[in-house]
C-alpha cells in the first residue's frame, strides 16, 4: 500500500522547489542513506554508486515539482535512481562481460568461522560480479519488484530474454555463494 508523503517530507520538497540550500540538503542527509544501497547494487562497487546517486539526486532537484505527493515518496526517489543507474549504465555501454571469479577474491572477506554464515556485505560482492546486463535485471525483479514486462521495456530487451537473464542471475549467484561458503567453512 502507497502512503501519501508526510507533511515534514511535504514541507522539505516545498522548499527544495524554493532553492532552499538547507532543505536540498535535509533531504539529501534523509534519504542518501536509504538510497545508496540501491545504488550499489546496481554498480560494481562505492565508487561507482556514489556516482549513481550524485546524478540521481541532481536528477531529484530538477524533477521535483513533478512529484505530486501521491503515493510513496521515498519510492519515487528509488524509481529515479534505478533508472538514473540504468541509464548510466546505458550510456556507458563498454559491453563489459562478466570477469571470472577468481579477480573478485580480494573483495571477499577472509577468514571466517565455521559456523559463519553469509552475510549482506558478501551477497552484495556477488551481486556485483555479475554482468550488468544479469546485475540489472536481477535487482529490478528481484530486489526493486519490477514486473518482465516493465523491465523488458525500460532496458529494451524481450520479456523472454528478461527470464532468461533472470534465470542465469540467480543460477550464478547461487554456484557463487554455494562455492564461497564451501571454501569458507
Amino acid at each position: 500500500m502507497k502512503t501519501m508523503a508526510s507533511e515534514k517530507e511535504k514541507r522539505i520538497i516545498r522548499g527544495c522547489i524554493k532553492g532552499r540550500k538547507r532543505d536540498q540538503r535535509t533531504l539529501y542527509e534523509l534519504y542518501a542513506p536509504l538510497l545508496l544501497p540501491v545504488c550499489m547494487r546496481y554498480t560494481d562497487g562505492r565508487v561507482g554508486a556514489e556516482d549513481v546517486l550524485q546524478e540521481a539526486f541532481v536528477k531529484i532537484f530538477d524533477n521535483l515539482e513533478s512529484y505530486r505527493g501521491q503515493g510513496s515518496f521515498a519510492g519515487w526517489l528509488r524509481r529515479i535512481v534505478v533508472n538514473t543507474a540504468l541509464n548510466m549504465h546505458r550510456n556507458k555501454r563498454v559491453n563489459q562481460t562478466r570477469k571470472d571469479i577468481s579477480e573478485y577474491a580480494e573483495l571477499l572477506p577472509g577468514e571466517r568461522d565455521a559456523d559463519s554464515e553469509l552475510v549482506a556485505e558478501d551477497i552484495l560482492k556477488a551481486i556485483q560480479m555479475l554482468s550488468p546486463e544479469f546485475r540489472n535485471v536481477f535487482n529490478m525483479y528481484d530486489i526493486d519488484g519490477y514486473t518482465h514486462k516493465e523491465i523488458a521495456k525500460e532496458l529494451k530487451i524481450t520479456e523472454t530474454a528478461c527470464r532468461s537473464r533472470l534465470k542465469k542471475a540467480r543460477q550464478l549467484l547461487r554456484e557463487w555463494l554455494s562455492d564461497y561458503e564451501n571454501r569458507n567453512s
